[in-house]
């Protein structure tokens, strides 16, 4: 399925359609796993699209726009100003499961639900680095931080889940 992840802004797409190829599936898969919601990510999915097709006809260089980093940065500013609205939140019932006194293996199971505790921006970190394996520096220029920043924010989520995930009290 993310086949096409590795080595994608040595190219340049030459038509929105290509962008696609290059770039679709890893948009997809992360708009789901952010809004777990397949109506939720497919909406968005379409919006990015069409947001971008329009951005790419109004430039007079296009060409300069062409690269998974850029396509990921709108489809996040995206995600993040419609995740309130698209996504599903954890229910009060997961809520209380999930601070329950459960046991490690019964914790593991629950990740993506503990994954979901996080802040929207600190799954989204997440996700780029430890799922889909993008480098740190492209991870910065896609949510505009500085990459020393992002690693310390990348530590701190991680710490969260590990807390949550681990805690024996």
């Amino acid at each position: 399925m993310f086949k096409t992840l590795q080595n994608q802004n040595n190219s340049e797409p030459k038509s929105t359609a290509e962008l696609i190829r290059n770039s679709g599936d890893l948009i997809y898969d992360l708009y789901y796993s952010v809004l777990w919601n397949h109506k939720g990510a497919r909406a968005l999915y379409l919006s990015l699209w069409r947001k971008i097709e329009n951005d790419l006809k109004s430039q007079s260089e296009p060409y300069q726009k062409y690269s998974r980093s850029w396509v990921l940065q709108v489809g996040i500013d995206l995600l993040i100003r419609s995740s309130a609205s698209l996504g599903r939140a954890l229910s009060p019932s997961e809520q209380v499961m999930l601070d329950a006194n459960l046991n490690i293996p019964a914790r593991l199971r629950q990740f993506e639900s503990y994954l979901h505790k996080l802040q929207i921006s600190d799954q989204i970190l997440l996700l780029l680095r430890d799922k889909y394996g993008l480098a740190y520096s492209e991870i910065a220029a896609i949510l505009r931080i500085p990459e020393g920043s992002l690693r310390i924010k990348h530590q701190q989520a991680l710490r969260s889940l590990e807390e949550w995930l681990w805690d024996r009290t």
